[in-house]
Formats: structure tokens, sequence, C-alpha cells
């Protein structure tokens, strides 16, 4: 099984960590809270003193981070220690330039980025759906470890940003009026994210 990192085990990260410990996967596991971290050791991720630490022998790095600067910052600093290859799937909810910069930051290294939101509530770890953004090749190994641990669906949804657009696009449509609206598919074609995949992918999470 695979050498997963995951950094931020809050409430999604630390969820996600379990799930993957449960599932066979090696899980090292970074978070400044020293409640949050507790909680990941006693499901059995291997706990590290420092982000860099963490991701240094993983093949995948599943972020969960608070807000686009934290996913801004870690580009910039401890994930360019990971090695060459490594796939990194943020699942924070970020903006899309955001996205798109943390991507090239760690394209620099070596290092693939998707943006790969969660649709789904915290306590449905295990069944949510993960709209990703970025290469075939990237997603499909994000997917061969994701799906059918954490999520039970792994949707390519556009290049990166497009992960991010579908996820932002879903809180304010659901937050609002709980329907597909034409202003929620027009705001698809302006991003660049296809109307017909951003319907499937919201109906199906």
């Amino acid at each position: 099984m695979s050498s997963v990192a995951v950094l931020g085990l809050g409430t999604m990260g630390g969820r996600a960590a379990a799930r993957l410990v449960s599932h066979g996967h090696e899980v090292h596991g970074y978070d400044p809270a020293a409640s949050a971290s507790e909680a990941a050791a006693g499901a059995g991720v291997h706990v590290r003193n420092s982000a860099d630490e963490a991701v240094r022998s993983a093949s995948l790095v599943v972020l969960s981070l608070p807000r686009p600067e934290h996913v801004l910052a870690a580009a910039n600093g401890p994930l360019t220690a990971a090695a060459e290859g490594t796939i990194v799937a943020d699942l924070s909810t970020i903006d899309p330039g955001t996205a798109r910069s943390c991507a090239e930051v760690l394209g620099g290294h070596g290092i693939s980025y998707v943006d790969a939101p969660v649709l789904g509530r915290p306590d449905r770890c295990g069944h949510w759906t993960l709209a990703v953004g970025g290469s075939e090749m990237a997603i499909s190994q994000v997917r061969a470890v994701l799906e059918g641990t954490i999520a039970t669906s792994v949707v390519r949804v556009g290049d990166v940003g497009a992960g991010s657009v579908v996820k932002v696009l879903n809180n304010l449509m659901f937050g609002a009026i709980n329907a597909v609206t034409a202003e929620a598919l027009n705001a698809c074609r302006l991003a660049g994210v296809d109307p017909a995949a951003f319907v499937s992918t919201v109906a199906d999470s």
C-alpha cells in the first residue's frame, strides 16, 4: 500500500488520515494543534514534529488546511521537501488562482499538484466526492489511493483550479437555493469548467 502524508489533521484531514490507516496505508501526519495530533496518533497515524518530516517519504501528500494563504505557504515551504514525482492532493477549500499558483510552484520541483476539494460533510468521510482539477495522469494516481477509502468518487472536472471552481459554485448554489441555476452554469463556462461535468459531479455528491 502507499505511504501517504496528511498535512492538517483537523475536522476533515483527521478523518481522512484515520480512514486511510484503516485501509492499510502507512500515514504520516502533521498538525500544529496538539489536540488534533493526539487524536490522529490514537487512530494509528505516525504524527511527525514538522510538515517537512511528514512529507519526505510520501508518494502522495493530502492537504487539508484552513485558508488559501496556508496552502500557498505550504507549497512555498514544506512541500518542497517532498521527493520529485510526489503527488499533492489538496482537499482544502481555496480559490482557483491559489490552486494554479501552487501547481506552478510545485511543478518547478517536479511535484504534481491537484486541487481536490471535498463535496460532502465531515462525518461522511468514506462517501465523499472529490471534484479534482489537474492532469489525467496525476488524478489517476490520486484516485488509486483516495477512491474507496475517503471518497466514493474522484472526478476529474478540468485542469488545475477547476476543482476549486466546482466547490465554490456548489457552496454558493446550495447555500442559496439548493438548485442548479443558469447563473451557476454560466459561471462554469466562464471559468473553463464543463457545465455537464459540474451538474453530474454535484448531483452524484
